[in-house]
């Protein structure tokens, strides 16, 4: 049983579910991640402050001696990149080991996650299709709800673009 996850209710009530099933069947569950490079940064990092993840800020500010505005600029940008990088991969570590913990929760003795990078339904497909997943399990509305009423949702792609059984939850 494949479950993806990005952390939202409606995604950890789809990792419930696929716990209970795999419990019950004795199936090996494999969570699935796709970093979320596309969402707010700002509420990423007052999340990861909260939870304690980051401490403080970011490093030492730059000296203004003989620098250009071009150049202070860019470093503050690539600092705050590298905050930002480090901050959606531990952020993903998290809600995976959380879905992971779940499941083993409810006794499911195989648990295996993946993390992944790119266009979210793309990558889920491709987990699904590489992992011979007989089941996928999704939350109908994750984090990116505007882009889903925009463009369609990722559980309606993945749902149209495999093989394999899916389900749903709201």
């Amino acid at each position: 049983i494949a479950v993806a996850t990005d952390g939202s209710s409606t995604a950890m009530r789809a990792v419930q579910l696929a716990a209970d099933l795999a419990a019950k069947y004795e199936a090996e569950v494999i969570v699935l991640h796709v970093l979320l490079w596309e969402e707010p940064k700002t509420i990423l990092k007052r999340l990861a402050f909260v939870q304690h993840i980051l401490d403080g800020e970011p490093e030492s500010q730059i000296s203004c001696d003989d620098v250009s505005v071009q150049s202070i600029i860019a470093e503050l940008e690539s600092r705050q990149m590298k905050i930002d990088e480090k901050l959606i991969t531990i952020l993903g570590n998290k809600l995976v080991e959380q879905a992971k913990q779940k499941c083993r929760e409810y006794g499911v003795a195989s648990v295996k996650a993946e993390i992944l990078e790119g266009d979210y339904a793309d990558q889920i497909i491709a987990a699904v299709k590489r992992t011979d997943a007989d089941l996928i399990i999704l939350g109908a509305r994750g984090l990116g709800q505007l882009e889903g009423l925009l463009k369609g949702s990722v559980s309606q792609a993945v749902a149209r673009d495999v093989d394999t059984t899916c389900m749903i939850v709201k």
